[in-house]
């Protein structure tokens, strides 16, 4: 976990954003990492990523497989992710007082915010130095963040936002694509993002919270 969060952080974009102008730091020191094991959330979860892979194979076709800058080997092997359903691990970051509310309640589409850039989604990044804009020390100055599991099944490449959106856009064929990913100039010249990607999924059994995350800036 150290290597992961150490290896996705872009310095250089540190301080830089909206929501963490002014910082200066530029790494992370992991303190402690909590495994969470959620029998509610996890049932949930597994039935819905059996339903995200097994759909396109009834159509004879396959989700595509989202290169993200978390993934590492080891996660297949050890953590069993699931390929045919798109599975990645992601970042989301939060602060302290909310932490106790996800590992109750689970990530939860229900109270996002239609204002966000791509609505009212759960929202997820492949660059700890992204979800660390969103985290707040403690009092002891630990900031904290979730590893998730995400279902991100066949995506859609938003350039532009998608404010007010509570879902994906449909496909040609009528059927919903599975999430949203926000793309960046330096893959899309007109996109509306400059710095980090974004992973936006519209239902909270798309998600599973694996680790929580305590570390020091």
């Amino acid at each position: 976990i150290q290597e992961l969060m150490s290896s996705t952080c872009i310095p250089q974009y540190i301080g830089r954003g909206n929501n963490n102008r002014g910082l200066t730091h530029t790494g992370y020191r992991v303190e402690r990492v909590f495994r969470v094991e959620n029998l509610n959330f996890w049932s949930a979860y597994a039935l819905q990523r059996q339903a995200t892979a097994s759909l396109p194979m009834q159509l004879g076709k396959r989700h595509p497989k989202s290169k993200v800058a978390t993934w590492r080997d080891w996660m297949k092997k050890e953590l069993a992710c699931d390929r045919a359903s798109n599975e990645v691990f992601l970042f989301h970051g939060t602060k302290p007082d909310i932490v106790d509310a996800i590992l109750t309640a689970g990530l939860d589409e229900r109270v996002c915010s239609l204002s966000g850039l791509f609505g009212a989604g759960i929202y997820l990044a492949e660059n700890s130095s992204k979800s660390d804009e969103y985290c707040r020390p403690d009092r002891n100055g630990l900031c904290h963040m979730f590893l998730v599991r995400a279902l991100l099944g066949t995506p859609y490449e938003a350039v532009q936002p998608m404010n007010n959106a509570r879902r994906p856009p449909m496909m040609a064929d009528h059927r919903v694509f599975d999430s949203v990913i926000g793309v960046t100039t330096a893959t899309h010249p007109g996109a509306r993002l400059l710095m980090y990607r974004e992973f936006i999924v519209y239902d909270r059994r798309q998600t599973y919270p694996e680790f929580l995350v305590e570390f020091l800036r």
